[in-house]
């Protein structure tokens, strides 16, 4: 403990706080979202989608449907390479 102080050393800074985490989405979770924005045909419904999954307009982006598609068929052409792999081992 320092001197004249009453707090113990091992007691956390009350002026300290911990960063927020960031999200981190699953490319299924970001085209499932991406479709349904895209079947939105009525003005009000992607605001709605946006606020009932907690997101904001800035997660949604022209040719996003397309990245993630692209993720999705990489990551399952890694997957295919790591069985056949494992097959001839």
């Amino acid at each position: 403990m320092a001197p004249g102080s009453d707090r113990r050393l091992d007691t956390p800074d009350p002026e300290l706080i911990e960063r927020p985490k960031r999200r981190r989405f699953t490319a299924e979770y970001k085209l499932r979202i991406l479709q349904a924005a895209d079947a939105c045909s009525r003005p009000g419904e992607i605001g709605a989608l946006l606020r009932r999954e907690g997101l904001y307009t800035s997660h949604l982006s022209r040719g996003g449907a397309e990245r993630v598609r692209r993720v999705m068929e990489y990551n399952r052409g890694t997957l295919k390479r790591l069985m056949c792999a494992a097959r001839s081992d």
